[in-house]
């Protein structure tokens, strides 16, 4: 994935757990949102 540079975005999904007072992400899914997916308007 470092070919797709730092402009890559993602989605992710999962749960989010509290330890010690701190939350933390439990990802349970991830996708790479394609830049053709990002909807440009035309004006």
């Amino acid at each position: 994935m470092d070919q797709l540079g730092d402009a890559t975005t993602y989605t992710l999904t999962g749960d989010v757990q509290v330890y010690k007072g701190r939350r933390y992400l439990l990802i349970s899914m991830y996708s790479v949102n394609r830049a053709a997916d990002n909807v440009m308007p035309m004006q």
